[in-house]
């Protein structure tokens, strides 16, 4: 879903938006306030992580809350960021634009369920191992 990105300025060339597509970025960022359709992370991540290049404030509304690990990590990292829960079950997230990042050590924990595919594909081929 590239149309909020494209409120944002995102210049998108290709066939009814399917691949293969070119996309070209812009120094002139506009923050905007997106109610998400449906709720998804990924699309909450892309808005949130292009409004922290953006002047003012980038706020996503989710109907229903969905994982928040970009909200964590950014925060982890000096976002200045606001999560409110409304009154209708909704959840909106903002981020102040021109952000200042701190680099910072993190330890990521493995997720055993990216190994699975191999895991199911030696377990069907005799004499193999992972």
């Amino acid at each position: 879903m590239l149309e909020p990105l494209a409120t944002m300025g995102l210049q998108v060339e290709g066939e009814r938006n399917t691949l293969p597509l070119t996309v070209q970025g812009t120094q002139d960022l506009v923050p905007i306030v997106y109610d998400l359709a449906v709720p998804s992370a990924q699309v909450k991540s892309s808005i949130l992580l292009a409004g922290l290049h953006a002047p003012g404030r980038t706020t996503v509304v989710e109907p229903l809350p969905t994982r928040d690990h970009t909200e964590r990590m950014l925060e982890f990292f000096g976002a200045e960021l606001k999560i409110e829960d409304r009154a209708d079950g909704a959840r909106a997230v903002t981020v102040c634009g021109d952000a200042e990042l701190t680099g910072a050590d993190l330890a990521v924990p493995g997720d055993p369920s990216s190994a699975a595919f191999l895991v199911a594909a030696a377990l069907i081929c005799p004499g193999s191992e992972v």
